[in-house]
């Protein structure tokens, strides 16, 4: 029987050991899954994080073509209004053009008033000495 017992402490000491070895299997498993859902969860973190970047690219991209469509409207409105200024500039230069020579042929007109007026007296002079030569002369 001495053997039999022997035989079974070892079986027993074999089967604690099993299970000694189950239990270290089974807490080794539940950390390995515990990381593995920590991993999963980080995974996941970092795949939002990536999409948010990606978004953000996406939009800072569509800003930055609004921001260059904007400067080439911003531009294109300086050139006209530099346009705008020089047709300004020609035609207050042509306005004053045209002012000198509505001055010049005010001017003109008003010596042509004077010569038809010392004209007039010079007739009217003539046609009275003409009246007095004759009269003298009858």
């Amino acid at each position: 029987m001495a053997t039999n017992g022997g035989e079974e402490e070892t079986v027993r000491k074999l089967i604690e050991k099993q299970l000694d070895e189950k239990e270290t299997i089974n807490q080794v498993m539940k950390q390995l899954l515990d990381e593995l859902e920590k991993i999963k969860s980080e995974a996941e973190e970092i795949e939002l994080i990536e999409e948010k970047k990606y978004q953000n690219e996406i939009r800072e991209t569509k800003y930055q073509h609004e921001l260059e469509k904007l400067k080439g409207e911003l531009e294109k409105m300086k050139r006209k209004t530099a346009i705008m200024k020089r047709k300004t500039a020609i035609t207050k230069r042509k306005t004053a053009i045209m002012k000198r020579k509505t001055a010049i042929t005010k001017r003109k007109t008003a010596i042509t008033k004077r010569e038809t007026q010392i004209i007039i007296k010079i007739e009217k002079i003539k046609r009275r000495q003409i009246r007095e030569v004759a009269e003298k002369e009858r």
